[in-house]
This record gives C-alpha cells, sequence and structure tokens, in this order.
C-alpha cells in the first residue's frame, strides 16, 4: 500500500476477501508499475493473439500451411501466454466444433483461447513440426520436446499427444528454469519443516517418497532437493522418464524400454555404480524390488502418483517399513 493509513481501503478488502491482511508499504510508482505488467500487457497479448488468430483463420489452406505464416504466429502467441502466465502445462483439446486450450496454472486448469475447429490440423501439425515428430502420424501416441525461444532466454517444452474421437489431443509440459527455482528455500517450506527435510536427505540410506497429484510440484520439490545436498563428496545418480532439468554433478539417465532400461533395471545396474543417492521419477509398481541384490542400500528418492489408501497398501505390498 502507498498509504497504510487509508482505514477504509483495509477494510473493503477485508470484507471482500474474508482474509486478515498484512499490511506491506510500497511507493506508489511500483504499485502501478507492477500493475501495468499484469494486466495491460495480458490486454496487449490478447490483442496480438486475436490478430494471429485472425490471419490464421484467412490464410488457412490445408495442413500443408503448417510450417509458416499466421499458423506459425498462432502457435507463437500461445505459447508465450503459457509462460508469461506460468502455466506448468498447456492443453491442445480438439472438440466437435471447436479448439480448445487449457493451462494448468497453479495446479488448476484454467480456460485459455478458443480456436475455430478449421484449425485443429493445422495447429497440430505445427506443433508436431516444432517437436520433431512425424507429422504423418495420428494414430499413434507421440512424445516430443521443443526448445522455445522468448525473449532471452529458452523454454523447454515437452510434447505429447493422443489421438481421440475428435482428433490428436497435445499437452506440453512447460520446464522453464527461471520459473521454477530449483532451491528448497524458495518453495514456501517451512523453517521447522525445511530443518527436519535437511536430516532426512543427509542420512546415508532410506527411502524418500514425494507424492501428489499432476501439477503439485513433486518434480520441482525433488530437483531442488538434489541442488540441496548436491556436492563434489557424493555421488548422485536418476533414472528419469524425461530429464525435465540438468543438473551439474548429478549422472542422469533416461528410462528407453526399446533399449531394455527400465526403472528396474535402471535401478539394478546404478546400484553398481557406488551412488549415495539414487533418485527415480517413478517407481516400477508393478513388480517387487528384489531385495537380495547383494549391493548397500543407498538412498532412494522418488515421485509416484499415490492417494493416502493407496500409498499405505502399496507400502504393505511391498513390505517396506520405516
Amino acid at each position: 500500500m502507498a498509504q497504510p493509513g487509508d482505514v477504509s481501503a483495509l477494510d473493503a478488502v477485508r470484507e471482500a476477501t474474508g482474509m486478515m491482511l498484512e499490511r506491506v508499504v510500497a511507493p506508489a510508482s511500483q504499485i502501478q508499475a507492477c500493475i501495468d505488467r499484469s494486466y495491460r500487457r495480458k490486454e496487449a497479448m490478447d490483442a496480438v493473439f486475436e490478430r494471429a488468430l485472425s490471419a490464421a483463420w484467412t490464410a488457412a489452406t490445408g495442413p500443408e500451411s503448417f510450417s509458416g505464416g499466421p499458423i506459425v504466429e498462432l502457435i507463437e502467441q500461445i505459447l508465450t501466454r503459457a509462460i508469461e502466465e506460468r502455466a506448468t502445462d498447456v492443453h491442445v483439446q480438439p472438440e466437435e466444433n471447436l479448439l480448445r486450450i487449457r493451462l494448468r496454472i497453479d495446479g488448476l486448469l484454467q480456460s485459455g483461447p478458443v480456436v475455430p475447429r478449421k484449425l485443429a490440423a493445422q495447429v497440430a501439425a505445427r506443433i508436431k513440426v516444432m517437436a520433431d515428430l512425424d507429422v504423418s502420424e495420428s494414430r499413434l501416441p507421440q512424445d516430443g520436446r521443443i526448445r522455445f525461444r522468448l525473449q532471452n532466454r529458452t523454454v523447454d517444452l515437452r510434447v505429447s499427444t493422443f489421438l481421440t474421437q475428435h482428433g490428436e489431443n497435445i499437452v506440453l509440459r512447460v520446464l522453464d528454469r527461471d520459473a521454477q527455482p530449483l532451491s528448497l528455500d524458495a518453495l514456501g517450506i517451512s523453517p521447522q519443516d525445511l530443518e527436519r527435510l535437511d536430516v532426512i536427505l543427509r542420512r546415508p540410506n532410506g527411502v524418500v517418497l514425494v507424492t501428489g497429484p499432476s501439477g503439485a510440484g513433486k518434480t520441482t520439490t525433488l530437483y531442488a532437493a538434489l541442488n540441496r545436498i548436491n556436492s563434489m563428496e557424493i555421488n548422485v545418480m536418476t533414472i528419469e522418464e524425461p530429464i525435465e532439468y540438468e543438473l551439474p554433478l548429478v549422472r542422469q539417465s533416461q528410462v528407453n524400454p526399446k533399449a531394455g532400461i527400465t526403472y528396474a533395471s535402471g535401478l539394478r545396474a546404478i546400484l553398481r555404480q557406488d551412488p549415495t543417492s539414487y533418485w527415480s521419477a517413478r517407481f516400477a509398481i508393478r513388480r517387487r524390488p528384489n531385495s537380495r541384490c547383494g549391493h548397500p542400500s543407498p538412498g532412494i528418492w522418488s515421485s509416484p502418483r499415490f492417494t493416502p489408501t493407496a500409498r499405505w497398501e502399496w507400502f504393505r505390498a511391498w513390505s517396506i517399513w520405516a
């Protein structure tokens, strides 16, 4: 607030939100600058998006037009809006009469731009070209990656396609290192919990599970934890699907079923690499772990998606005790 003594403004906000307020003093010029960045930038982006959409609609001549022109600008505006609004996922969902764009922000899917159904094929084809996927293949799921340049930084986008009754559904996971601070101190963990977590992370053995729904921050938390302990004195190894952020000193590997590299086989191989800590992005739930591998057990971290009940049943089935 520029005027912390404005009691009427405080009462109005308190009544509208039902929340207790904590006043923070800031110059009026800085407050206005924040408002301009947040709202006027969005209005400008909306105007640019509408122009790109109008041009793409006018120039739509078939799927062969995906390599340039208005469709390219339209896709760039969709991705730019998602990154500027700090979305973690972009859903491109074809429906009977339209192409719906939804953004996952703060863990919740929110409505985004709506594109005419006529442009669905060109939009899907352009995204597949950017991700180096097979444009002619629409029946089978495909996975790819896009390195999207936005102003002075590069943002990685993980692309997944899946055929539905109205066309290819595409989901892009936004991996923006600048927007996701890989530090436990920046994640809002209370000092007491952070102190307890530090003790757990530095134990020489044991299992750490980070659970939660999509968009809850499991991957960000685990990468931040790896950064917390990462040093020249220890050997940290991971097996991931896919590798989302590259970390110095950490030996990162990716699941490759075609080459016979699964979570289970990767774990057995890593145990022979003298690891101090081992991170599996998911547990292979269908198979029980073989505890008779003849190797000392390092610290194992993972991020399965469990409800509390399912988590307990899974522990009982695998015979894991604290």
